[in-house]
């Protein structure tokens, strides 16, 4: 069971400019710059307190995760981590439609990945309100609107 072991800042873009450099002056290897889709989902069987489905687009590929929270009282989040490459997300999409899950939340972002030692990485990801756009499905008659980050 892969365990993800995060904690997050908020930066201002001084502050991310000066931690770049930093990283750089520690020898950190940039890897590069994403820019991602995230689509959250919601259904009877998950737990919205402690669970996490997400199809993330990146790319041409797409990335299926389903995180559960693990237990404890530190500040650092600590959760197992499932996660499967996807070839075709809009039949992925599709799928967990017809497995009762709803997009809940889509989000975008920006990911700059580092790497230092044996850190498997160290991401930056750049969140500005003007990034964030909802393209969650319209609802059909009846059914329940996804959350948005912003306002189109």
């Amino acid at each position: 069971m892969p365990i993800e072991i995060e904690k997050k800042y908020r930066l201002s873009e001084k502050q991310r400019r000066d931690v770049q450099q930093r990283l750089s002056e520690i020898g950190a290897i940039f890897e590069g710059d994403e820019f991602e889709e995230n689509t959250l989902y919601s259904g009877d069987r998950l737990d919205a307190a402690t669970s996490v489905l997400r199809l993330r687009r990146v790319g041409d590929g797409a990335i299926l995760t389903f995180k559960r929270r693990l237990s404890g009282v530190s500040s650092i989040k600590q959760q197992q981590e499932d996660e499967t490459p996807v070839v075709d997300a809009e039949a992925m999409a599709a799928i967990l439609g017809a497995l009762g899950f709803v997009p809940a939340l889509v989000y975008e972002k920006r990911r700059a990945t580092w790497r230092l030692g044996d850190a498997r990485s160290l991401s930056m990801n750049c969140l500005s309100a003007s990034s964030w756009r909802s393209k969650a499905p319209r609802p059909k008659s009846g059914e329940q609107k996804p959350h948005s980050l912003s306002k189109v």
